[in-house]
């Protein structure tokens, strides 16, 4: 399977986590930035259009008319329109549009190359006990479930250290022939902006060096970031191993724990 992964489905398909997918995964959800500009405006378009909705069908097929990287959201956008106007008819509240603009971001669908793989991970620290834990989970372009894993960290400075060892972790779990485009999602912007300036020094430059030379085998990597929802199935991995003191890789099908977690993700419900 793409890069190396035992536990990925074969080229017919029937390989993977049967159990554990459920869904597919097109692309990754924004954290927000300029994006959140450029997407006001397509949603502001998508309410032209519904309430226009003679001219949708003719005006969506034109491509001279409407960006393809935009089609998606502005579809998304008014599918939520939609729900907020059958809400407000049968007396419920109507969705607020930074709402709906969050939710039309959330599903909108980029796509990626046959050979991409998502990597979700996330590190959980105890104050406390300065004790904390990995997680990591594993799936590629359609959204099919290859591999999780929660690793227990006796001992660890913060929280910023355990989310580099969970990145870190990661692409450990990745071994192959480096034709892959992986992208990793992680909810820690402190890491990302981190890994963005490599230069500077940091409590994880030692952990960024090492992801940096993992990655290097790879056909494309990337490190973003997205919201803390859309990072649920590492966190469940990672509060697993909190919970158990104890250090757990699945493969195949998801491990019960997990269901859920993929089930929402794959269904984007927070």
């Amino acid at each position: 399977g793409p890069c190396g992964l035992s536990a990925c489905p074969s080229d017919d398909g029937r390989g993977g986590g049967g159990r554990g997918g459920g869904g597919r995964w097109r692309g990754r959800r924004s954290s927000g930035g300029d994006t959140g500009v450029s997407i006001g405006k397509a949603f502001f378009a998508s309410s032209l259009l519904f309430h226009y909705h003679a001219l949708v069908e003719s005006d969506l097929i034109r491509g001279d008319l409407i960006e393809e990287d935009k089609l998606g959201i502005i579809l998304c956008g008014m599918w939520s329109l939609w729900c907020s106007r059958n809400d407000r008819r049968h007396g419920k509240d109507a969705i607020e549009h930074r709402l709906a603009i969050k939710w039309a971001v959330d599903a909108c669908a980029l796509l990626k190359p046959d050979r991409t793989i998502k990597v979700n991970t996330d590190g959980a620290f105890v104050c406390s006990s300065h004790q904390g834990a990995t997680g990591v989970v594993i799936r590629g372009a359609e959204d099919d479930f290859y591999v999780a894993a929660a690793r227990w960290l006796p001992a660890v400075a913060s929280a910023l250290v355990a989310e580099a060892e969970a990145c870190r972790d990661g692409l450990l779990l990745l071994q192959g022939d480096g034709r892959c485009h992986v992208i990793i999602e992680v909810d820690s912007k402190e890491l990302v902006n981190l890994w963005a300036n490599r230069n500077s020094r940091s409590e994880i430059g030692t952990i960024l060096e090492d992801i940096r030379e993992l990655s290097r085998h790879l056909q494309s990597f990337e490190l973003v970031l997205v919201n803390r929802s859309a990072n649920c199935v590492a966190h469940a991995c990672a509060q697993q191993a909190v919970v158990s003191r104890a250090s757990n890789v699945w493969s195949g099908d998801a491990p019960a724990f997990l269901l859920q977690a993929l089930h929402n993700d794959c269904n984007h419900v927070d």
